[in-house]
């Protein structure tokens, strides 16, 4: 069974979709490698998640000119995510979707007739990322909905990143409900279309985020786990030290690196942070 329909199923039965686990491996490459950016953006203040434009665009040359072929989602639902050993194709997604991603990398992409997954917490179109503890001062700015309706008409999938970009790892019901299922129905109600993807914030999960996710109709989701079950799918995290030579290398290897590996620490690191202020505010409202 293939695993967005087991996915499906597991859901219909009302058992934990996490326990829906792929082969128990290590390595990756019978998968398709996705490719993950956060903001493409000009600017000098020293992020870890925002590569300039000139560098995106470099990044992407540099996989075509080594002959990756980018998938579009539906070849990659239709496909399993799945490749032959020797085949050259990837996909390309956006976490938080910001106004940056839709400036900047989408007429690149355009250009080459290109589409990606861009991932959305939804309560927080329009707005900025205040939410996010590693860029402070930014007053980065996600897209609203005008701009996510102009990449969903140009062949975008538009999936779901929460509601307001908190870790979904550990909550109760009716949180995982306003953070997952109400986003759902929010990202249908302005795209006229049902949320097929999830990247879980900072690329945490458990079972009971898995099992409402599956209930909100998601089909395959991102996340941290290096054992490809179908809702927590690993990814490539592209960052600005990536330089354009590397990105082919990092298809071909189709496993997280060192460097990726401690900025993941450092994603988990945030959301214990932003966990933590949570509750300082819930103790002191004023």
């Amino acid at each position: 069974m293939s695993f967005p329909r087991a996915i499906e199923a597991k859901a219909a039965s009302a058992q934990p979709a996490c326990n829906s686990h792929m082969p128990n491996t290590k390595s990756t490459s019978g998968y398709i490698p996705v490719l993950c950016w956060h903001q493409v953006a000009p600017g000098f203040l020293p992020t870890v998640t925002r590569v300039t434009p000139a560098r995106f665009e470099r990044q992407l040359l540099a996989l075509l000119k080594a002959g990756w072929r980018v998938v579009s989602h539906d070849e990659f639902l239709d496909r399993d995510g799945r490749r032959e050993p020797t085949e050259r194709v990837c996909l390309l997604s956006f976490d938080d979707a910001y106004a940056g991603v839709v400036e900047h990398a989408f007429p690149v992409l355009q250009r080459e007739s290109l589409s990606a997954l861009v991932f959305i917490p939804t309560a927080l179109a329009g707005r900025s990322n205040e939410w996010d503890p590693g860029t402070p001062g930014t007053g980065w700015r996600h897209a609203d909905w005008d701009q996510l309706r102009r990449l969903r008409d140009a062949g975008w999938e538009i999936g779901l990143h929460g509601a307001s970009h908190i870790p979904l790892k550990g909550l109760q019901e009716k949180q995982l409900c306003f953070e997952l299922t109400k986003a759902a129905e929010v990202l249908e109600q302005q795209l006229g279309e049902s949320a097929r993807f999830l990247a879980w914030p900072f690329g945490l999960q458990d079972r009971e985020a898995c099992r409402v996710a599956a209930a909100a109709g998601i089909r395959l989701a991102f996340g941290h786990d290096a054992k490809e079950n179908p809702l927590a799918l690993p990814r490539l995290m592209v960052y600005p030290w990536h330089c354009p030579a590397h990105i082919p290398i990092m298809l071909e290897q189709n496993r997280p690196g060192p460097l990726q590996k401690l900025a993941a620490r450092g994603a988990r690191l945030s959301a214990l942070v932003m966990c933590m202020n949570s509750a300082a505010r819930m103790r002191d409202p004023s």
